[in-house]
């Protein structure tokens, strides 16, 4: 598998993983091999679980998500936004920089889905260029701009906050698969960010 058909289906597993729960994300953390499948992502193993416990049912794993990362006062306790991190730039100019991002990709964010600077939004775009680079490989077109956007895209906004949820998911009462999770996720944002086009 090549470079990037690997970056497409790691960003769609990552974005099934941390999406809302549905039946087949729950089957897909259920499966064996999770914990190599995390550090395959860049997880760093010191901060792993040995053992990752998965809800055996569904609605266990709704629970933990909600609670995580959508519901709490003033906020949840790990928001998957990037605006909620950079709260000092603020949510407008941090959701018009992604949309600035997507518009110029020809990507909109689906209507009735996540806010544009929500990680599902934000995996999504990721998935796209990677798929979108390839593509235009094969028909032999030039993709040199969405090259040096999925770095870009991975420096700019997915490191600008991935860390620091990670981070915050650690010092909290976090479900392990949930923090686990976001390790790997920060591991994974960090080898993105060093990403380079092809000379040539």
């Amino acid at each position: 598998m090549s470079e990037l058909a690997e970056v497409r289906a790691e960003a769609r597993f990552l974005r099934t993983a941390l999406g809302r729960p549905t039946a087949a994300s729950h089957t897909l953390l259920r499966r064996r091999g999770l914990r190599a499948a995390l550090l395959g992502l860049g997880a760093d193993p010191a901060r792993l679980p040995r053992r990752l416990q998965v809800p055996a049912d569904l609605a266990q794993l709704e629970a933990d998500y909600l609670a995580t990362f959508e519901v709490g006062a003033p906020a949840p306790p790990v928001p998957l936004r990037e605006s909620h991190w950079l709260r000092h730039v603020g949510a407008n100019r941090v959701m018009v920089e992604n949309h600035q991002f997507y518009d110029a990709f020809d990507l909109h964010v689906e209507p009735g889905g996540e806010l544009s600077d929500h990680l599902v939004s934000q995996l999504a775009f990721v998935e796209y260029l990677a798929w979108a680079i390839v593509e235009r490989g094969e028909r032999g077109a030039d993709a040199q701009s969405f090259r040096w956007a999925l770095g870009d895209f991975a420096r700019q906004h997915l490191r600008s906050w991935v860390p620091r949820a990670a981070t915050a998911a650690a010092a909290r009462p976090t479900p392990a698969l949930l923090a686990a999770l976001l390790v790997a996720l920060d591991g994974w944002t960090a080898r993105l960010a060093a990403f380079e086009p092809a000379r040539g």
